[in-house]
């Protein structure tokens, strides 16, 4: 089950991938959903920073994917909402 549901996940992830390089609006909602995603997985790393006084030795692990994750969520959520973005992949629907 596991493995078709990361199988599932991965062609998910391709045809996003192939779908937000020629513009398709759903895959810019795909990659917003992904970016909330990311922001999520960050969420342990930004509590980590504002409550040291509260974390143990292994809350550290999070240093070395939670920026990466924590950048690029952001980065998804805010440039794919901008209005010019946002009318570039509503082309797609007028055509």
């Amino acid at each position: 089950m596991a493995t078709a549901v990361c199988a599932g996940a991965t062609y998910l992830c391709i045809k996003a991938a192939l779908a937000l390089w020629e513009a398709r609006r759903w895959a810019a909602y795909v990659a917003m959903f992904f970016g909330v995603l990311f922001l999520w997985f960050s969420e342990d790393f930004v509590h980590y920073l504002l409550h040291v006084e509260r974390t143990t030795v292994d809350d550290g692990y999070a240093i070395l994917s939670a920026p990466f994750l924590l950048a690029v969520g952001l980065w998804w959520c805010i440039y794919l909402n901008l209005p010019h973005v946002r009318a570039y992949f509503r082309q797609d629907a007028d055509e």
